[in-house]
């Protein structure tokens, strides 16, 4: 809680392909596993804020416009098995 009495949220979500039959299973069905999960992800913190607002919760709130950010699957395992430095993955942070 900031000393003003207000909170922020933050969240983070990564959607990944588990297994590659999933993967030929999309490109058999024309249909991606990750249809609508952007837009779940996107969604979030409007979600939260439309219930916050709901007259019978009292509440005050402001979604703040949402960030993404692709991954290099590849580039990904690269770092995690040490063949590339963890700044391959370009992050901000």
């Amino acid at each position: 809680m900031i000393p003003d009495g207000t909170y922020t949220f933050y969240t983070s979500g990564v959607d990944r392909i588990a297994e590659w039959t999933d993967e030929e299973m999309g490109k058999l069905l024309k249909y991606s596993a990750f249809d609508g999960g952007e837009e779940l992800w996107k969604n979030l913190q409007q979600n939260l804020a439309n219930y916050i607002n709901d007259p019978v919760n009292g509440g005050e709130a402001n979604a703040m416009k949402p960030t993404t950010e692709k991954v290099d699957y590849e580039t990904l395992e690269d770092v995690l098995n040490g063949n590339k430095p963890l700044s391959a993955l370009k992050c901000d942070d």
